[in-house]
């Protein structure tokens, strides 16, 4: 499904929301229910795909410390899993290879921003 969600926001970026809406030479102007059907189903995709990228980043930051320094503490696991912005996780995927120890990487999570 959401592979269908994916392909049908990808079809209205391509033409544009507007120009769907307004019809071209070969389409019908969409009823406003259906432009408002498409814009949720686009949030939704964008929303499924923003925390599937936190997902992956948050296991490469997990993976690099125990690479380098074996079992992580549990609730630094956890204060990683509160991060929610994703600039902020790819900024500590860099420290989690720069960091010297888990105390380092773990000073690094807390004094950051959260947004």
């Amino acid at each position: 499904m959401l592979n269908v969600l994916r392909l049908f926001t990808r079809f209205l970026s391509n033409r544009g929301v507007e120009e769907t809406a307004l019809g071209g030479p070969d389409m019908l102007p969409l009823p406003e229910h259906v432009l408002l059907e498409m814009t949720f189903i686009r949030e939704i995709v964008e929303h499924s795909e923003n925390e599937a990228e936190r997902r992956t980043t948050r296991q490469i930051i997990l993976e690099a410390l125990r690479d380098r320094f074996g079992e992580v503490p549990p609730d630094l696991d956890a204060q990683l899993a509160a991060v929610e912005s994703n600039d902020r996780l790819r900024r500590l995927v860099a420290e989690s290879f720069r960091a010297a120890d888990v105390a380092e990487f773990r000073r690094a999570l807390l004094v950051g921003p959260n947004p």
